[in-house]
């Protein structure tokens, strides 16, 4: 029961949430818990009390959504508020993209733009999906992850 828990989309939302806000070597954490962004105690203890607010507030599985199968992202209505049930609502993917503050270009990919195979697109829409970000957030921090390797 647990480990089937553990492999859902939401609990993968919950879990990148405390990486995010909790985890300093997290690629994010900067723009996270960095800058004093937090879970609630409710939630970043407790799963079930977070998918208990989350099915009740609209989340679904992005199989169960409209004909377009457009997946939710979790949003927090004021950017500079922690992860809490007052301030946090459920949005698609592309309407979180737009809210998003977009960080310089990577060094070494400025402007560079991409055309790819559609499969590869799927592929990352798919990543992208259960990690509750977008793609192109998706491939900057790869970009990122990668560069900081080098």
């Amino acid at each position: 029961m647990i480990d089937s828990v553990c492999k859902t989309r939401l609990y993968s939302i919950w879990a990148g949430m405390k990486q995010r806000c909790y985890n300093e070597k997290h690629i994010q954490y900067k723009n996270y818990g960095g800058r004093g962004i937090s879970v609630c105690d409710d939630w970043r203890n407790n799963f079930y009390a977070f998918s208990e607010w989350a099915l009740s507030n609209g989340y679904q599985d992005p199989n169960e959504n409209d004909a377009r199968g457009a997946a939710l992202s979790i949003d927090r209505i004021d950017n500079d508020k922690g992860y809490s049930p007052e301030n946090c609502q459920w949005i698609s993917l592309s309407a979180n993209a737009k809210k998003t503050k977009h960080p310089a270009p990577c060094k070494g990919f400025v402007g560079m733009t991409m055309r790819m195979p559609h499969k590869l697109t799927e592929f990352l829409d798919g990543e992208a999906n259960k990690k509750g970000i977008s793609r192109n957030s998706l491939i900057v921090s790869v970009c990122s992850d990668y560069l900081r390797r080098r």
